[in-house]
C-alpha cells in the first residue's frame, strides 16, 4: 500500500520557503518550456485560480490542450493499474487460501490509491472549466470592443458626410462647411460623396438590426441620402440641359448605377423632357 502512495505522491507536500517576485517570473517563463506535471495537482492546497496564475504566460487554449491530454494519461494509467495489481492479488488470495483478509486489506489499499488519483482528475476537470470560463469570457470582450469600433467608425462617417452635404447638425447647428468652392453637384463632388454614402451604407448594415445606436441615427442617415439624391438629380439636369457636357452626363449616370438608383435616373431625365 505504501509503494502506490509513493507512486502518486499523496502524502502532503512540505510548504516551500517565500520566493521573490524576480523569482517568481522567471520561474513562470522557465515553465514554458516545460511540458506539464502531477505534482502540482496532488498539493492538498491545490487552487485552479493559483494554478492559472502560476502559468499566466502561456496561452489558454494550449494550457487547456495540455491538460487534457494529462487527464487522459492519468485515467489510461490508473485502469491499467488497477486491472495489473488488482488481479495480481486476487489470484494472490486464492493460493494461499486462508489468507483471505489479507486480500480485502489490499484491496482496501488499492481503492485508497483509486481515490487518489480520482482527486487529481477532478482537480484537472476543474482548470479546464475554469480555462473554459475565461476564453468565453475573452471572446464576448473581444466581440463588445469590435461592436464599439464600428459604432465609433459610423458614427465619425456619418458626421463627416453631413458635414460635407452642408447638413445641420440634430441640434440645429449648422454644420463647418467645406470651405471648397466646388458645388455639391459637380461630378467629382458627387462621385466622392457617393462613394462615402457606400461606405457609410456599408457600416450601417454591419450594425445589428435591434442596436439602439441604428435607430436613434436612422433619421439622420435618411436626411443624408435625402440630400445626396437631390444633389444628383440637381446636377442631371444641368447635364442633361447642356449640350456640351455630355462627359459630366455619363459620369453622373454612373453614378446613379453604382448606388443601384438607375431607375431614379431615369425618372428625372423624363421630367425634364
Amino acid at each position: 500500500m505504501d509503494r502506490y502512495a509513493d507512486l502518486f505522491g499523496l502524502d502532503e507536500d512540505l510548504p516551500s520557503p517565500p520566493t521573490s517576485d524576480l523569482d517568481r517570473d522567471s520561474s513562470d517563463l522557465s515553465s514554458l518550456l516545460q511540458p506539464l506535471t502531477l505534482a502540482p495537482f496532488r498539493s492538498p492546497s491545490f487552487s485552479p485560480t493559483s494554478f492559472l496564475l502560476s502559468h499566466r504566460h502561456t496561452d489558454l487554449a494550449d494550457l487547456r490542450a495540455e491538460l487534457d491530454g494529462l487527464e487522459e494519461e492519468v485515467r489510461a494509467e490508473l485502469g491499467g493499474l488497477i486491472e495489473r495489481d488488482y488481479g495480481e492479488f486476487v489470484g494472490l488470495g486464492r493460493s494461499l487460501g486462508g489468507v483471505g483478509g489479507m486480500v480485502g486489506e489490499v484491496k482496501g489499499g488499492l481503492e485508497e490509491v483509486k481515490a487518489g488519483v480520482e482527486g487529481i482528475a477532478t482537480r484537472l476537470k476543474t482548470t479546464v472549466d475554469e480555462i473554459d470560463r475565461l476564453l468565453a469570457e475573452k471572446a464576448a470582450v473581444r466581440a463588445d470592443m469590435k461592436l464599439a469600433r464600428l459604432l465609433m467608425g459610423y458614427a465619425q462617417a456619418l458626421g463627416e458626410l453631413e458635414t460635407d452635404l452642408r447638413i445641420s447638425s440634430p441640434n440645429g447647428v449648422e454644420n463647418h462647411v467645406n470651405d471648397s468652392a466646388e458645388s455639391n453637384t459637380s461630378l467629382h463632388q458627387l462621385q466622392v460623396h457617393a462613394e462615402s454614402f457606400t461606405n457609410l451604407t456599408y457600416l450601417r448594415q454591419k450594425i445589428p438590426q435591434d442596436h439602439p445606436f441604428s435607430a436613434a441615427c436612422q433619421s439622420r442617415f435618411n436626411s443624408v441620402e435625402t440630400t445626396l439624391m437631390a444633389d444628383l438629380a440637381a446636377g442631371l439636369r444641368e447635364a442633361a440641359k447642356s449640350d456640351t457636357d455630355k462627359t459630366r452626363l455619363m459620369g453622373i449616370l454612373k453614378v446613379y448605377r453604382e448606388l443601384g438608383k438607375a431607375g431614379e435616373a431615369t425618372g428625372v431625365l423624363q421630367s425634364i423632357r
